[in-house]
């Protein structure tokens, strides 16, 4: 077994911002006060779940799948849903295939030879339909997010653009 993960802490501090880009995530680090807004950052979590630090807002740039299969969207968005952020902004990766609408019309032979041509339309419901946002999901397509966290808070703008498939 591989001994442990060692976190050596990394930060970078502005007057209005603190950013962790490591830490031990079993030890949080503190919020500095309820003013401010919690900022979770993941990616390329393929369809694998596991627990994430809390925060008001999540931030998953990429790679929510495997293949960008129905089944695969389905197990990772109900493990969205389960997590406490209240916002949660989704943004496609390359392994989201079927998000890459005309890429994936001239290339889903080559990809889902065995699963067959996914059902596009049912994908973007379970981001884009009533479950995902009751859960607080968003997800970003070339298009941004501007939201509040905290009321009378500061406003907050995300643009979310997928990587794009050649």
């Amino acid at each position: 077994m591989p001994p442990p993960l060692q976190y050596v802490p990394q930060t970078i501090t502005t007057a209005a911002s603190i950013v962790h880009l490591e830490y031990d995530p079993q030890r949080l680090p503190t919020i500095p006060g309820d003013e401010w807004t919690r900022f979770v950052y993941i990616s390329d979590t393929h369809t694998r779940t596991f627990e994430v630090p809390d925060g008001d807002v999540l931030l998953h740039s990429g790679d929510l799948t495997n293949l960008g299969i129905v089944r695969e969207f389905e197990c990772a968005v109900k493990w969205l849903c389960t997590l406490p952020h209240k916002l949660k902004i989704i943004i496609a990766g390359n392994h989201d295939l079927t998000l890459h609408e005309e890429w994936y019309e001239g290339e889903h032979q080559r990809w889902h030879r065995q699963a067959g041509k996914q059902d596009r339309a049912k994908i973007i419901d379970l981001l884009t339909g009533p479950q995902a946002r009751e859960a607080g999901i968003v997800y970003l397509q070339d298009s941004s997010h501007t939201f509040q966290t905290k009321p009378d808070g500061r406003t907050w703008s995300v643009y979310g653009s997928p990587v794009r498939m050649r």
